[in-house]
């Protein structure tokens, strides 16, 4: 790790959520940078049993008032979802209608730490929590 990422900012690699589960907290860091970096995104994961509808919620602890979480959403190389609504959306929910069995990740982060220059970012970046959840009717 570079010395300046703390482990708890980068591992594990992949976090494990449940649907219908308590939240889930991760930290989002630009202690690496910005975009790119160790710690700048966060994944989780979670494996869907069978068919269901399935809304992804994620908050950054971000205090700017145009903090900007979002995500992606990937099943077997592919994305299903896109969590990028505007900045006053928060936090960013998306609905997967009929999400079919598999193993899904979140790729989460706060836009002030991942997202590149193209997309905008906040003028906060800073090291966050991330609160995910994942619900399913």
């Amino acid at each position: 790790f570079p010395s300046t990422v703390a482990a708890a900012a980068a591992l594990p690699l992949y976090t494990d959520i449940t649907i219908n589960g308590p939240a889930v907290q991760v930290l989002n860091v630009d202690d690496a940078g910005t975009y790119n970096t160790l710690g700048s995104r966060r994944y989780l994961r979670f494996t869907v049993n069978s068919q269901t509808d399935l809304t992804i919620t994620a908050n950054s602890s971000n205090p700017s008032v145009d903090k900007d979480t979002d995500f992606i959403v990937w099943r077997n190389g592919e994305v299903v979802a896109l969590g990028f609504g505007p900045k006053e959306e928060n936090p960013e929910t998306e609905t997967i209608e009929n999400a079919e069995p598999g193993t899904y990740i979140i790729d989460v982060y706060d836009c002030a730490n991942g997202c590149d220059s193209d997309q905008g970012t906040s003028s906060m970046p800073g090291d966050y929590t991330i609160t995910v959840t994942v619900t399913s009717p």
